[in-house]
């Protein structure tokens, strides 16, 4: 089985993904545009622009599994705008050697806490195992009312019929909750993701994982948490962004993605997460030095924490904004209770489907009238620091149908001639990422092509 694979077993007790993972290529998430495959082909190229072997600043951290790569030969400064990627950093890059599998099973075994939070969503839960027993019996009705409820936090206690069972399981859910006294961010999974991305039994226990991980203050324990959310996730693609629709346009019940659900949603959060916490302990950490920040980048160019010797950048090139498929991981870790965005359907007066975070970060790369000027900003603010760029970028072939690129890449290769004497660009093998949701608009291999734009 790969490192970071699919758990087997969805039973309740502790059993591990798999191996340590000692090796530096590492996948703590799943994640569009991953670079997992060109690791070597990106360290080459930021090799021969500075082969003196000094810092390295990944502007555009993500999911940190460039910055892990790097990290066997540099010290890394890993950047981004979101904090659930300076988490995943952090962790990866530094690790923890003070945590413990054990101390952390002991806690959530005694987290009274948890066990509260359990009970005030029994009804649910006990709702769902009712509804994956009539599934597998081929009555699956009472799953997709289920699955097309949204989250709790839409629910204004009148958009069920009163007498039905899911009606009374919400209702005794919600006053359980609000008779616990407990902050909305020590509910915010079962209230904003339960039902929609997990099972609400995951949803309690991811609740219980990340009030653990945020107290105890642990990147490490938070990495997992956020490992285990996006392995766990019941969607399209592992993200974030688009709930599963149990029915197609016709309401005929979709029994591929049935079986998909019961088998996903029998996982145990709590094994999950052991077994990546289990992982993240036997990642090899050569040096702790290393730096994970939370900033705009301009901000770190302008004042890196630590001065680099090379800079490589993976900014978005499409439409999509990340912080639309990773919302609620950056929910999970920064410990709040967010507003959900309103849906411009119903004038305005229902909640995003996806339940998308309020304010969350719009990246000017992502907006057409944004790019240049933020493209300009990148390449200027590397400039001023006299050192090398590798910049990732993809090509595109309208004709194709492939994902429209927001700026065309000879118009990036001209503003980094404003700034760098020599500009290169050189192409990688085709990939074929993560996909989304309209095949038409998804041809990544067919019609892209991965390019490394190198700058001095």
């Amino acid at each position: 089985m790969p490192k970071n694979g699919a758990v087997k077993a969805n039973t309740a007790g502790t059993k591990w993904l798999g191996e340590a993972s000692p090796s530096f290529v590492f996948r703590p998430i799943h994640y569009l545009g991953s670079k997992l495959r060109v690791l070597t082909a990106i360290e080459q190229a930021v090799d021969r622009l500075d082969p003196s072997g000094g810092p390295v600043c990944d502007l555009f951290s993500g999911s940190a599994t460039v910055s892990r790569f790097f990290s066997q030969r540099r010290q890394v400064m890993a950047v981004d705008i979101q904090e659930y990627a300076r988490v995943l950093a952090e962790a990866v890059l530094n690790g923890a050697p003070a945590s413990s599998v054990t101390s952390a099973e002991k806690a959530l075994g005694d987290d009274r806490r948890g066990i509260a939070l359990r009970w005030a969503v029994d009804p649910l839960i006990k709702l769902e195992i009712e509804a994956a027993l009539g599934a597998t019996r081929g009555d699956i009705e009472l799953l997709c009312e289920l699955l097309q409820m949204g989250n709790l936090a839409s629910q204004r206690g009148d958009e069920l019929h009163a007498g039905s069972p899911l009606g009374v399981a919400v209702r005794e859910t919600l006053a359980r909750i609000k008779g616990l006294e407990l902050p909305g961010s020590e509910t915010v999974c079962v209230r904003h993701f339960g039902g929609q991305y997990f099972s609400f039994a995951q949803a309690a226990e991811l609740d219980e994982i990340a009030y653990l991980a945020r107290s105890r203050g642990s990147s490490v324990l938070l990495a997992a948490t956020l490992s285990t959310a996006s392995h766990l996730v019941n969607s399209i693609g592992k993200q974030f962004a688009q709930p599963i629709r149990p029915k197609d346009k016709s309401g005929v019940p979709k029994l591929h993605v049935i079986k998909k659900i019961l088998f996903e949603r029998g996982l145990s959060a709590r094994s999950v997460f052991i077994s990546y916490l289990r992982q993240y302990e036997g990642l090899a950490v050569i040096r702790r030095d290393h730096v994970a920040v939370r900033a705009d980048f301009r901000e770190a160019l302008a004042k890196p924490a630590l001065k680099p010797s090379v800079v490589y950048a993976d900014p978005p090139y499409t439409r999509d904004h990340y912080s639309r498929f990773y919302h609620s991981l950056e929910t999970i870790t920064l410990g709040d209770d967010p507003h959900i965005t309103m849906s411009n359907l119903g004038g305005g007066d229902i909640q995003s489907r996806g339940g998308y975070r309020a304010g969350r970060h719009q990246s000017p790369f992502c907006i057409k009238s944004e790019a240049p000027a933020a493209f300009a900003a990148l390449f200027a603010g590397v400039a001023a620091l006299r050192v090398p760029l590798v910049l990732s970028y993809s090509g595109y072939d309208p004709s194709m149908e492939a994902r429209p690129r927001v700026m065309a890449l000879d118009a990036v290769v001209s503003l980094a001639q404003q700034c760098f004497k020599e500009v290169r660009v050189e192409q990688l093998a085709n990939l074929e990422h993560m996909k989304l949701n309209k095949t038409p608009l998804n041809k990544a291999a067919k019609g892209t092509t991965e390019v490394l734009l190198l700058c001095r």
